[in-house]
């Protein structure tokens, strides 16, 4: 089901994907994208929300009214599947990140290699899975992570590589559901072979109150919620380059 077929050379198509709902990948695409598309990176971002729900769309359309006189870093548009296949050429020419907001759930009836969403992974360079305490069920992920990895594997011999990462959402330090996720977590990369970021997105308040129009990213910031955001896209940065 994986092939090359779709040639791009310019943009890097991010997904922040997982098996499983309410993980936090919306909130993820859009605080990366905020800050990608701001001082220091300044990079042209384009988010596209291809879930039925519109999450990162209804964002947009609140802060628009809260920013009405201001013009906003990065577009933000609802497109199928299809959609985005027409206008990948064009995509491709006009960005530098592109990230695609899929679906929160599978269909159960369905194994994974056969769901819409996967048919994302023939356009993405970058897969970031999150994860976060409590919301592992370790025998569905691990049989989703080697579906990825097969992905990653057939994709190697093409000139548009698959890279993956794990990344820690929602952490909270020194939380007997962290250090049992921690193992299960150890359990993913001894057997699935999965790489995860360094950096977590711990579970800071600030993060719940997204925006797309102003970046948390601050390097002289004391605040932990900066702090953290800061370092975390600073790796993810250096990930993607």
């Amino acid at each position: 089901m994986y092939n090359s077929n779709i040639n791009h050379c310019m943009a890097k198509f991010i997904v922040f994907g997982n098996q499983k709902g309410g993980i936090g990948k919306t909130t993820l695409a859009v605080l990366t994208a905020t800050g990608l598309s701001q001082d220091p990176f300044n990079k042209k971002v384009l988010l596209i929300d291809n879930d039925n729900q519109q999450s990162a769309i209804r964002l947009r359309q609140y802060d628009n009214e809260h920013y009405e006189e201001e013009v906003p870093p990065y577009f933000i548009k609802g497109m199928t599947y299809q959609k985005i296949v027409e206008s990948i050429k064009d995509i491709d020419q006009e960005y530098d990140y592109v990230f695609i907001d899929t679906p929160g759930k599978l269909d159960h009836n369905l194994p994974p290699e056969q769901q819409e969403v996967t048919k994302i992974l023939l356009l993405t360079d970058f897969l970031f899975m999150p994860f976060k305490g409590g919301a592992l069920n370790l025998d569905a992920t691990t049989d989703y992570v080697k579906i990825l990895l097969k992905a990653q594997k057939h994709r190697a011999e093409t000139d548009r590589p698959l890279n993956i990462y794990g990344v820690l959402n929602f952490y909270k330090e020194r939380s007997r559901i962290n250090r049992e996720l921690k193992e299960e977590l150890e359990y993913l990369k001894k057997h699935a072979g999965l790489e995860f970021l360094n950096t977590p997105f711990k579970q800071y308040v600030a993060y719940e109150y997204i925006d797309t129009y102003k970046s948390m990213y601050d390097k002289k910031s004391l605040e932990p919620a900066k702090k953290n955001y800061t370092t975390f896209l600073n790796e993810f940065y250096k990930k993607t380059k």
